[in-house]
């Protein structure tokens, strides 16, 4: 992408955020926007398509939504079709669609938007938002969030989250996440505190028959302990990933290493698991769930050795592959000892993921 069209993503990327949103919104997703097509569009005969997918009532951005293009191509008597998926953050981009058409612009997530035309003109980033009927405000909704450093942006294990108007709290796990599961429609206000780090209130909207995915940065604010000797121990010991080679060598279950987790960074756990023979992953909404041996199946889930809950609203689609070092698949009998819970039969399928950090 040249530099006009560079400028001209983080200039239209205003359009795609509400206008109460801070700047550096905007600047982030025409960035993203132009790291997506980079170099590969010619702005003399191609133009780029992106937008936003949000839902029509509450504006919360849509992921996982199936945003499709229709175009016609002078002389050709078959039309051409286009189809992305949004990303976490409900955007999607077109790159490199050819010029002088007009091509027909929708979105699916359950619920499907109306067709928009859209005239492409050579050189032009083309911002059209979307807006689909899909929450309910008569049905609860799933609170699910992540609670990293700011500036490095380190995963915050510990910190204490509190819904202040149903007087409900959690904490978050080593990896920085916590859930409330399903809770009423609405506006709440999250309660963050952790020793050393600034307090913080963050305002999140509930929206029925959705799961509500936030991210909150919380600021460091250091103090000064006299007279403390602070004794740090591995979160993760080597001894995990001897486990992993001797369960390897057994021959039992599947496993996929870093080196091809490496090849698509950004793939979702359940997009490896389709590879794991026996075991088949469908989509529901924004929720993934399994089938092994053609019998639905909620896995049980391991991070880094500790067992860690699935929302069952995002099934597997929760977890994302980059970071991580191995995943290990196990189906019913093959599941070892050591990862079937007391006084528990055979699990449908378990599966072990593990983190880099501390490797």
């Amino acid at each position: 992408m040249n530099r006009n069209l560079v400028q001209l993503a983080v200039l239209a990327a205003l359009a795609l955020v509400p206008a109460n949103a801070a700047a550096q919104d905007a600047q982030g997703l025409g960035t993203a926007i132009a790291r997506a097509c980079g170099t590969i569009v010619d702005p003399a005969t191609q133009g780029v398509l992106a937008g936003v997918v949000t839902d029509s009532l509450t504006d919360t951005p849509l992921p996982n939504a199936r945003v499709k293009i229709v175009f016609q191509m002078p002389g050709e008597p078959v039309a051409n079709t286009a189809d992305v998926t949004t990303d976490r953050t409900g955007l999607f981009t077109f790159c490199a669609v050819p010029a002088n058409v007009t091509v027909l612009l929708s979105a699916t997530l359950g619920a499907s938007s109306p067709p928009i035309l859209v005239p492409i003109e050579a050189g032009m980033l083309h911002v059209e938002p979307i807006r689909l009927p899909v929450s309910d405000p008569t049905k609860p909704g799933v609170l699910v969030g992540r609670i990293v450093e700011l500036g490095s942006r380190a995963p915050l294990d510990g910190v204490s989250v509190r819904i202040a108007e149903l007087d409900k709290a959690t904490l978050t796990n080593e990896r920085g996440y916590f859930t409330f599961g399903e809770q009423p429609w609405g506006i709440y206000t999250l309660r963050l505190e952790r020793l050393g780090y600034a307090p913080r209130e963050v305002s999140v909207h509930v929206t029925g028959n959705l799961t509500q995915n936030v991210e909150i940065e919380l600021p460091q604010k250091p103090i000064e302990l006299e007279g403390i000797t602070v004794n740090v121990a591995p979160r993760r010991l080597r001894q995990d990933l001897e486990g992993l080679i001797r369960r390897m060598n057994l021959g039992f279950g599947s496993f996929i290493t870093r080196e091809t987790l490496e090849r698509r960074p950004e793939a979702r756990l359940s997009e490896y698991l389709r590879e794991v023979p026996g075991v088949l992953v469908f989509r529901d909404g924004l929720r993934a769930y399994l089938e092994v041996r053609g019998r639905s199946c909620t896995p049980e889930i391991y991070l880094d050795g500790q067992m860690f809950p699935v929302d069952p609203e995002v099934g597997v689609n929760e977890y994302f592959t980059q970071e991580l070092e191995a995943i290990e698949v196990f189906k019913g009998t093959e599941v070892p000892p050591e990862f079937i819970r007391p006084g528990f039969q055979y699990p449908c399928a378990v599966i072990l993921v593990w983190t880099r950090a501390g490797v």
